[in-house]
C-alpha cells in the first residue's frame, strides 16, 4: 500500500485523444486525481500522429523489432511486416514519456485506439501497450484515465504487469 501511495503522488497520466462521451468510466471528472497529487496531461490524437511520423526513420527501430521478434518467437510473429510500425510507435511513446514527465517520477498513458488509430497508424496498439505495461508503464484504452491509474496502482502493489479489460458501459 505504501508503494501505491508514494507512487501515485509522483504520477503523471499522459492522454492522447478525447475521452469518449458514451463511456461513463472514461469521462469521470479528473479533479479527484489532482487532489491525490496526480498530474494529467491531455493531448490530441494529432499530437501523437505527428510525433509518430517524426520517429519514422529512428535508428532504434531495428533493435526494437529484433526484441519484438524474439519475444513473439517463430509461431507468435504472425505479422512481421507490422513490427517496424509497432516499434516506431513504442519508441514514440517512450520518448514522449521521457520528454513530458517533468518533475514526476512515473508515467502512465491513456490513449484512444479506435476508430481512427488503425486507419492512420496501420495497426492496433495492443501489443505495444502490453510491452509498455511489462516495462512498468501501464496503458489504458479509450483515454480511460481512471483505468490507467488503477492499472498503475495494481502494478505498484503487485510489482507486476497489470491490465484491465476494456468494457464499454453500453455493452
Amino acid at each position: 500500500i505504501a508503494r501505491a501511495i508514494i507512487g501515485v503522488k509522483a504520477l503523471k497520466v499522459i492522454t492522447f485523444g478525447p475521452r469518449p462521451q458514451d463511456f461513463f468510466a472514461c469521462n469521470a471528472p479528473i479533479k479527484g486525481l489532482y487532489e491525490l497529487g496526480i498530474e494529467v496531461e491531455e493531448n490530441s490524437e494529432l499530437d501523437l500522429l505527428v510525433s509518430y511520423k517524426e520517429h519514422e526513420n529512428d535508428p532504434r527501430i531495428a533493435e526494437v523489432c529484433a526484441d519484438m521478434a524474439a519475444e513473439l518467437g517463430q509461431c507468435g510473429n504472425q505479422y512481421p511486416e507490422l513490427l517496424p510500425r509497432m516499434a516506431q510507435f513504442e519508441l514514440t511513446l517512450l520518448d514522449w514519456a521521457e520528454a513530458h514527465k517533468g518533475a514526476r517520477d512515473y508515467v502512465v498513458f491513456a490513449d484512444k485506439c479506435w476508430p481512427a488509430f488503425p486507419q492512420q497508424f496501420g495497426f492496433e496498439p495492443c501489443y505495444v501497450n502490453s510491452r509498455l505495461a511489462a516495462k512498468g508503464i501501464p496503458v489504458a484504452c479509450e483515454v480511460d484515465i481512471y483505468g490507467a491509474v488503477s492499472e498503475y496502482i495494481g502494478s505498484c502493489i503487485t510489482q507486476d504487469a497489470v491490465t484491465l479489460l476494456d468494457i464499454n458501459n453500453s455493452v
